[in-house]
């Protein structure tokens, strides 16, 4: 037989109605379509404790970090925008006694808002900056409004590849 799933708040407080109420334990269970154990347990629990809720909610794992740790993150994050997983996690490592992965680390920066975390791809060794620079200069037809031509193209940022991280929209 399979486990059910727990009792909500309001069942719980039909349980202990009926049973406050003088019905039995036999008819509360036939009338509410619980088994007589789970009626019994529920209202010996009330009547000791004076509570009805479960208690399985808080199980489970506890997650590594924590609100504090991710406002600790964030920190780290604001400090050091272009900063990569690796490095946040080296610097969030320092000086707790618990450690987290990268892959932890990664985890919560998503949840948290944040994405492109991931080291960039190493770029192609063989070609200087300027002569990239030169290339695009020289192959890229650049355009106004208006549709016509311009003859003088607009400087690239040599680090227009990286992107930065940017939360989510509504965080």
């Amino acid at each position: 037989m399979g486990k059910k799933s727990d009792l909500s708040d309001f069942e719980r407080g039909m349980i202990v109605g009926a049973r406050r109420a003088g019905s039995s334990v036999s008819k509360t269970a036939d009338v509410l379509g619980f088994s007589r154990t789970t009626v019994s347990r529920v209202f010996r629990e009330w009547s000791e404790k004076q509570k009805t809720s479960s208690n399985r909610r808080s199980c489970g794992r506890k997650p590594l970090v924590d609100e504090r740790g991710e406002r600790r993150m964030a920190r780290i994050v604001q400090s050091n925008i272009r900063a990569t997983t690796k490095e946040i996690t080296t610097e969030f490592n320092n000086g707790t006694q618990k450690v987290i992965s990268e892959r932890t680390a990664y985890r919560t920066l998503c949840r948290m808002g944040y994405s492109n975390r991931r080291p960039l791809p190493a770029k192609n060794k063989t070609e200087s900056p300027q002569e990239t620079q030169s290339w695009t200069a020289q192959n890229a037809v650049w355009s106004d409004d208006s549709g016509s031509e311009d003859s003088a193209p607009a400087e690239v940022p040599q680090d227009a590849a990286r992107v930065s991280p940017v939360p989510a929209v509504g965080e």
